[in-house]
């Protein structure tokens, strides 16, 4: 007794000292940060990215001068994970005050390698008081507008050269909106920051010519600051950048979005319940009308199995434990939606949430122990082995790809590498996970079971053939109304997170994932019915990948992307692509399979306590 004793104290102490933590990032994070006027202040340089090359590489990698650099501390697992890496930057600023042509002390010596980084698409990403750089609105040689994103071309094709040669920016015009403190006199607050890229030979003249990485050895940097008050409120400092992201105003785009999701969603809801409560009203006045003579002769179709339905599935410990990892992961992903919600989760909260992701995780790993074990009591199949191994495989599976990638990345030199000390730090988060585990599936153990409302007997009844329709083309159909509704506003997460976007829409995405969630249930229940009135009594595998084909159709929007809108310069940066993919394919498994079983459980259930058993 003493030694559990101990155990549960040891437990609460991480759980609360993870608590904390993630509190005091947060709150540090949604913090207001003024900024005297007349003090000078570092934009901080982050990291080097490219839409065609998915390797973060540190700022400095480019040929951009550097003398006593200085780097800030991730105070967050998200960002160590992510290759966010804060140093300081040649370019300075006085708050409050315009400055025009400063010239960076040290010139930088223009190398092959900065010239590939340039031909290869990537971008410098600035930060200053959590606010991100973004490139103004440009057009390219096409005379097209170019995308709003994060960071700002390191270099771009000079669309009035006839030889089209490749430019370097070399003169960087910022822009800060600011709004004036109300809580102290002569302090400001950054809403907006904004840079105009220019490339010069003479930094300070307009007229100069431009800085071609043929020819260029040596580049003189310059940058002008200007500051421009404004009358955005520091809370609502990313609504510009959210209407623009696309390049163009589109206020109206994510309301028409969602209008659109919500009426098929309905309509769709409208045709299973329709169909759904007419035959399931028909059935049951066929099975519980005493005076039908028909169906005291023979009982026929859903009902003629009762005593199968229930029994358990083929192989009960593991889909005890899938179940149990889909509940955890389902957890995590609703519960930092919630975070999202509540303003938690703004751009400025720098990797919270993926670290958000990782603690929630951990936390939900209870109730995948409880799950795992009220299932095997109800299978009366009791193992403590089993919750325990569940555990291991999802975790354990996306450690190994990210362990592999962090080799390869190795090689590349990139920021996303992480030392040793967080791999233990890892380590740690996850023996807590299967302590977790332990206790949920202990917690489970002492409930009474679950017991079925009809018993099954001994002796199976043998299944009628089944059509090939039904037993493998059918499942692909209730994956693709599930998947449609979200289809589009997936494409705009994909292409915010592989182009450099940023994607807060997450009110949006919540109403979504409910109504996905809502239609992974109808469809699962709809496709299960039909098995039962085929006498089809196998249901419990088949509830969880009734809707496998939503991972499914996610995996084919993933290979369009890749074959007609994104172009990799590189072997790695296709396998981080895929290796992402396929982790959001499986993870996305795991909460359909979830939900599509517990909405299964129910229905059937429900519709065998409403019949008349002889």
């Amino acid at each position: 007794m003493p030694r559990s004793g101990n155990t549960n104290v040891m437990l609460r102490s991480f759980v609360a000292l993870l608590l904390l933590q993630t509190a005091r990032a947060y709150l540090t994070a949604l913090e207001e940060v003024d900024m005297t006027v007349g003090n000078k202040n570092y934009i901080l340089a982050s990291t080097l990215t490219s839409p065609r090359e998915l390797i973060p590489l540190d700022f400095y990698r480019f040929c951009y001068p550097k003398d006593n650099v200085q780097t800030l501390d991730q105070p967050n697992l998200g960002l160590i994970l992510t290759g966010e890496v804060f140093k300081s930057s040649p370019f300075i600023v006085t708050n409050g005050v315009n400055t025009s042509c400063v010239l960076v002390e040290k010139k930088a010596n223009m190398t092959d390698y900065c010239r590939k980084l340039i031909r290869n698409g990537y971008r410098a990403h600035m930060v200053l008081d959590e606010m991100d750089v973004f490139q103004r609105d440009q057009t390219n040689c096409a005379h097209e507008p170019t995308p709003y994103r994060k960071g700002f071309q390191i270099g771009s094709q000079d669309c009035n050269d006839e030889e089209k040669r490749i430019k370097v920016h070399n003169y960087l015009s910022f822009q800060i909106d600011y709004h004036n403190a109300t809580t102290k006199e002569n302090s400001i607050y950054v809403v907006g920051f904004e840079v105009l890229l220019d490339s010069r030979e003479d930094p300070c003249s307009d007229a100069s010519d431009p800085v071609y990485i043929d020819t260029a050895t040596e580049v003189q940097y310059g940058y002008s600051v200007t500051w421009k008050q404004s009358d955005k409120v520091w809370s609502n400092r990313w609504e510009t950048y959210i209407q623009r992201r696309t390049g163009s105003d589109q206020t109206g785009h994510f309301e028409a979005d969602i209008t659109m999701s919500l009426l098929l969603v309905f309509l769709i809801s409208l045709f299973v319940v329709f169909i759904m409560m007419r035959t399931l009203h028909y059935d049951f006045n066929r099975y519980n009308n005493p005076d039908n003579e028909d169906e005291m002769q023979e009982e026929v179709g859903w009902k003629l199995i009762h005593t199968d339905v229930f029994r358990p599935p083929t192989h009960p410990n593991r889909f005890a434990a899938v179940i149990g990892t889909g509940v955890q992961i389902t957890g995590m992903i609703l519960s930092a939606l919630f975070l999202c919600l509540i303003g938690f989760m703004s751009p400025g909260a720098k990797g919270m949430i993926l670290g958000a992701l990782i603690f929630m995780f951990v936390i939900f790993a209870f109730l995948n122990g409880y799950c795992c074990g009220r299932l095997q009591m109800h299978f009366k199949t009791k193992n403590w082995k089993t919750p325990i191994a569940g555990g291991i495989v999802y975790p354990g599976g996306v450690f190994l790809l990210w362990a592999f990638s962090e080799l390869l990345l190795k090689k590349a030199k990139s920021t996303s590498v992480v030392d040793s000390l967080t791999v233990a730090r890892l380590l740690l988060y996850f023996c807590f996970l299967e302590a977790l585990l332990v206790f949920g599936a202990s917690a489970a153990f002492k409930q009474e079971a679950i017991e079925p409302p009809i018993p099954y007997k001994s002796l199976a009844r043998p299944i009628p053939p089944q059509s090939a329709f039904l037993r493998w083309y059918l499942v692909f159909l209730p994956g693709f109304f599930a998947f449609v509704p979200v289809s589009y506003e997936l494409s705009l997460m994909m292409k915010a997170i592989w182009e450099g976007g940023i994607y807060i829409m997450f009110t949006y995405v919540t109403v979504l994932t409910l109504l996905g969630i809502i239609l992974v249930a109808e469809t699962s229940v709809c496709y299960i019915y039909y098995q039962l009135v085929y006498e089809d009594y196998r249901w419990w595998w088949k509830s969880f990948f009734a809707t496998s084909g939503v991972p499914f159709f996610y995996y084919v929007l993933v290979i369009y992307r890749m074959v007609f809108e994104l172009e990799f310069a590189s072997s790695l940066s296709y396998w981080l692509y895929f290796t992402f993919a396929t982790i959001t394919c499986f993870t996305m498994m795991f909460v359909c399979g979830t939900v599509g079983f517990y909405s299964t459980w129910y229905f059937v259930t429900r519709i065998y306590n409403s019949i008349r058993i002889e």
